[in-house]
């Protein structure tokens, strides 16, 4: 019977000894996949990748706090303001001289670093439109209305989307600052 609960209690302290070793295992590895998604992020950063590098950066905080994946993601986002600030006057310069297709790329690649941008989204929605591609300037502008806080700013989406829809001229809206 000794012999027994020698066993048992042997068993029981392997038993428990093993469950801290998993709850410590777990949080160490989480760290390691911190470390390599922002060592990934930062080569991606490296390479001029700003949405890959921020999509690791994200992973990595996601894993385990992490001060590298902070500042690497605010640094990253910085860039990404920068960019799309650059990349939108571009277009603004291409469309003022009517190069329709240079502002859709420039558009769209601002859109892709910033999916959420609800000026590049109505000024691709507008360049679309010019261009003659009217159902795809209807489908981007639904998707610039939706991204609007107040109910005045949709109002004045939703009626351009109208005037597109009928073919008939309009004002555009100004752009939001």
């Amino acid at each position: 019977m000794t012999r027994l609960r020698a066993i048992t209690s042997v068993a029981l302290l392997f038993i428990f000894a093993s469950c801290s070793v998993a709850q410590i295992d777990p949080r160490k590895a989480n760290k390691a996949e911190a470390k390599r998604f922002v060592q990934l992020a930062q080569a991606a950063e490296k390479q001029g990748n700003l949405a890959e590098a921020r999509s690791y950066f994200l992973q990595a905080e996601g894993k385990a706090v992490d001060k590298a994946a902070e500042d690497g993601l605010k640094r990253v986002n910085e860039l990404v303001a920068a960019r799309v600030k650059q990349l939108s006057g571009d277009a603004g310069r291409a469309y003022q001289s009517q190069d329709f297709a240079k502002t859709t790329e420039l558009l769209e690649s601002a859109l892709a670093l910033q999916p959420g941008n609800s000026t590049t989204a109505y000024n691709l929605a507008l360049t679309r439109y010019r261009r003659g591609e009217h159902s795809a300037a209807i489908i981007q502008l639904e998707r610039y209305s939706a991204s609007l806080q107040t109910g005045v700013q949709r109002m004045q989406a939703d009626q351009l989307r109208s005037a597109m829809m009928m073919g008939v001229p309009f004002v555009p809206i100004p752009e939001q600052s």
